[in-house]
């Protein structure tokens, strides 16, 4: 694959054959971008600094990244940076496929390869893009981006609604995709808030809408969200996503204390919608 005259040490030339035949595409493609990739492997990858990469090195490197991209990772990975639809992330996470599957799935992408066979990805086209993909992981081509903090309101936040802003994030070479933004749930300080949106349920002031939920996605860098029920906290995070992976989150709590007050109606009105 890499070390082509398999003698343990994987030689500049080696990179640039496979960086530029095996994954390519339109973003490593002239020898400028390859060059880039090249360089981005050893800053990857060179983890003692020797400016000699070895089949070890490399080794070492695949674990730290399977160790990195879980099963619902990969997921997300496949869905946001590779750009497949949902249903072909969700072939991903129905077969617990993580990063240390990486280099076993973009090893074959015919129709007897394990990308099909497999995980039961259907078509030539989406195989490819995903082996190339995962090559890049593999080899350490490119970065995620920068985090896209500050993450702050533009403005005080209302009763019901919050504008968001965030800082445009650099994608090192490689184009930004989108920015998805999550909400959660934090707490409520007024008991009965959370209940009465659950009837029935008496433990919900604790646990309503915990978890993160994407609430947008696109390439802008603002957002306003107009669906805050009174009496809750919020907080928020944004991060960008490019072909290499998701950068740094960036975060924003959004209290109570800051939002301005309901009046009678908009509580209702705000109730009766969720």
């Amino acid at each position: 694959m890499l070390d082509a005259d398999a003698d343990g040490e994987i030689e500049r030339d080696e990179l640039e054959s496979y960086v530029g035949g095996a994954i390519g595409g339109h973003v490593l493609d002239s020898s400028e971008e390859i060059n880039a990739g090249v360089a981005s492997i050893f800053a990857s990858v060179d983890v003692d600094a020797d400016a000699q990469l070895t089949v070890t090195d490399m080794r070492q490197y695949w674990t730290m990244l399977g160790s990195l991209l879980s099963t619902v990772e990969v997921g997300a990975w496949v869905e946001h940076a590779v750009q497949m639809p949902r249903d072909v992330a969700q072939l991903f996470l129905e077969t617990s496929v993580s990063g240390y599957d990486f280099a076993e799935l973009a090893h074959d992408t015919s129709e007897s390869g394990a990308l099909k066979t497999e995980v039961g990805v259907r078509t030539q086209r989406q195989r490819n893009t995903l082996a190339r993909a995962m090559r890049m992981r593999l080899t350490g081509v490119g970065r995620v981006p920068t985090s896209a903090s500050p993450l702050t309101a533009l403005g005080p936040p209302k009763c019901t609604s919050v504008h968001l802003a965030w800082t445009k994030a650099d994608g090192g070479g490689f184009p930004i995709h989108k920015y998805l933004v999550e909400r959660r749930a934090t707490a409520s300080q007024q008991p009965g808030v959370l209940d009465a949106t659950h009837s029935g349920c008496s433990s919900c002031t604790s646990d309503f809408d915990a978890a993160w939920k994407i609430v947008a996605s696109g390439h802008f860098h603002e957002f306003l969200d107009e669906s805050l029920l009174p009496g809750i906290d919020y907080d928020y995070r944004v991060a960008a996503w490019n072909a290499i992976g998701r950068g740094d989150f960036a975060t924003a709590h959004v209290p109570i204390t800051a939002r301005t007050s309901c009046n009678a109606s908009e509580s209702t009105i705000a109730l009766r919608l969720f």
